[in-house]
């Protein structure tokens, strides 16, 4: 159920095809509340540029970046999804002027990353941003991310049905988030079942936090709690989660002395599995763990 945000994918000449997308200033119109102003492909505010060329191994590479006279602020892309027709999806944020609030976008293209249509959600009373996109089992889309007012941090998810439109009483919030490494974090990734959606992220107490809510955003269990070494203490983060048979891998950092990479093992309510409390081995880099699919 949940798509492969970063594999290569095979073009019709056979030539393979890597999307690299830069997204300096995001033009993205303002739809909060699941309604307002958006833009497709017809309007003249986006300002497209790009792209495209064949490496000395002929992989075929393009890249993308898109502006707006209305979004000049800070804007910044933070996932990528393929989505069922070839194209893809992006969420991140955007703001209007600098130093003013940022707010969760979607961003749709067609397979050679030319621009279909964008959504902006605004929130008149915070900021947010869109940390994780995929395309649901329904053709929507939902996003997964954080809002923030003043020293609230909350879990942020979106749906929205195949045109970018939030669905009726989305988006929702659930809880409070943690600070992962001083910034607001939220959903860092989700997992969609059969039943609804799984998340992973860091919780209020800095420790790794796993919940499923169902198909209509409703809470089914967790939020699930699991703190870090306690060898290594400092704050610790879900970054990713996929599905493991009867249950769920979550991968993360444990952030203390020492940067490391753990691994839980849950069952399919959130559980912890015997033996799987924690499992780290010593990175280099500062935020290292994230899309760990098998850890064996």
């Amino acid at each position: 159920m949940k798509p492969d945000r970063f594999t290569s994918l095979k073009s019709t000449g056979g030539a393979l095809l890597i999307l690299l997308i830069a997204l300096a200033l995001v033009g993205l119109p303002a739809c909060g509340g699941g309604g307002g102003k958006d833009d497709d492909d017809e309007d003249d505010d986006i300002d497209p540029g790009g792209g495209v060329g064949v490496g000395d191994d002929g992989v075929t590479v393009f890249w993308q970046q898109y502006e707006s006279e209305e979004y000049q602020g800070l804007g910044r892309a933070n996932d990528f999804s393929m989505t069922a027709d070839g194209g893809f999806v992006l969420t991140g944020f955007a703001s209007r002027a600098w130093g003013e609030p940022g707010h969760v976008f979607l961003l749709k293209t067609d397979s050679s990353g030319n621009f279909v249509w964008r959504r902006v959600f605004e929130d008149a009373t915070a900021s947010s941003a869109g940390n994780v996109v995929a395309q649901a089992a329904n053709g929507g889309y939902v996003v997964g991310g954080y809002r923030k007012n003043g020293d609230d941090h909350h879990f942020y998810m979106l749906r929205t049905d195949a045109s970018g439109n939030a669905l009726a009483g989305w988006p929702k919030l659930y809880g409070r988030s943690g600070l992962s490494g001083g910034r607001a974090s939220g959903i860092a990734d989700l997992y969609e079942t059969d039943t609804g959606f799984v998340w992973v992220g860091e919780s209020a107490d800095d420790e790794y936090l796993i919940a499923k809510v169902n198909h209509n955003g409703e809470l089914v269990w967790g939020p699930r709690t699991y703190p870090g070494r306690p060898d290594n203490p400092g704050w610790a983060s879900a970054t990713s989660i996929d599905s493991n048979g009867d249950g769920f891998v979550v991968a993360g950092i444990d952030n203390g002395p020492k940067t490391l990479v753990g691994v839980l093992k849950t069952d399919a309510d959130g559980n912890l599995k015997a033996g799987w409390r924690r499992r780290g081995c010593i990175f280099g880099a500062k935020h290292a763990g994230s899309r760990i699919h098998d850890c064996g």
